[in-house]
């Protein structure tokens, strides 16, 4: 009896074994097969994602050529659409640097000299800035390109009420949507790649770019926005020779409430156009979005300070 007991034990231990190995086994399979079918999941949801943004870019190109049609043919009158739309908005600069906020900084050389550019704010003349909607010279693909940019400002600030959440939404619809040209970036950057009709329609851009489109279309919302040029790095405030960056750098201010807030949306999306081909990250550095002069001035050296009034410009030439 115990001998036939101890082979019933020795079975039945034998059967948890096996069924316990079985059961590691499917356990293996399964997380093997959900890690799978996770990535092929992941990687489904970004070829969608990508496909949407190919059926956005087709979407406004095919609106573009239909204002063309619609302007060549005279069934709408662009000119009167948008001074009728802008009207009553109009782009003024303050009349001095208000107090800027924020964390001091121990440049205080640096400090200096951003606040003196901050005071002395060009206003570019109109010929120079339709340069930056289109460089084919042609009055009526300026008034297209810009109603165009009015169209998607407004499609964009929708549900947005003061001028920052304005700002703030075109921004971050900015960084989602361009990506650095670095094709371009690496060969030549010329007015052709930053042009408001080459980057909305090819949705690429160097950094000049960027904040060319997001002065556009805050001003199209009547937020007065500011370019900026100059020498960015990294920490640039704890550089000794900070004078002596080069000048490689294009960014933005909006004066809102009473106040500047900065926005460097090149740095903050992480999007590339890359050997012809467009890389869409959702890891932005927002850091770099709404910074007070403080932030700002951490990294950047302001060399020249441009307000372009595209609005008043296109209304103004001949």
């Amino acid at each position: 009896m115990k001998s036939d007991n101890g082979k019933r034990i020795k079975s039945n231990v034998v059967i948890y074994l096996l069924f316990i190995v079985v059961l590691i086994v499917l356990l293996v399979f399964y997380y093997m097969e959900k890690s799978s079918l996770e990535a092929k999941i992941s990687e489904t949801a970004s070829q969608c994602s990508e496909i949407s943004k190919q059926l956005d870019n087709a979407s406004f190109k095919l609106k573009h050529k239909q204002n063309e049609i619609d302007f060549l043919y005279e069934k709408t009158n662009l000119a009167e659409q948008l001074a009728s739309s802008m009207k009553t908005l109009k782009i003024q600069l303050p009349t001095s640097v208000p107090d800027l906020n924020g964390s001091e900084i121990g440049n205080a050389e640096l400090f200096g000299h951003n606040k003196i550019y901050l005071g002395k704010i060009q206003q570019n003349d109109p010929s120079y800035v339709v340069d930056y909607i289109s460089t084919d010279g042609e009055k009526s693909t300026y008034y297209i390109i810009m109603s165009e940019v009015k169209q998607l400002s407004d499609e964009i600030c929708i549900g947005s009420e003061t001028q920052l959440e304005k700002a703030n939404a075109i921004a971050d619809w900015v960084v989602h949507n361009i990506c650095y040209n670095s094709d371009a970036a690496s060969t030549s950057v010329n007015a052709d790649v930053i042009s408001l009709e080459q980057v909305i329609s090819t949705k690429t851009a160097t950094c000049a770019g960027y904040s060319n489109l997001f002065a556009a279309l805050c001003q199209a919302q009547g937020i007065c926005t500011v370019n900026f040029r100059g020498g960015a790095e990294e920490g640039l405030c704890d550089y000794p020779d900070w004078k002596n960056v080069r000048t490689n750098h294009e960014w933005n201010a909006v004066f809102c409430d009473g106040n500047w807030h900065f926005f460097d949306t090149t740095w903050c999306s992480q999007n590339t156009f890359y050997n012809g081909e467009y890389f869409y990250s959702d890891k932005l550095k927002t850091e770099y979005l709404d910074m007070d002069f403080y932030e700002m001035t951490k990294d950047r050296r302001i060399d020249r300070a441009d307000l372009r009034d595209f609005y008043t410009a296109l209304f103004s030439i001949s």
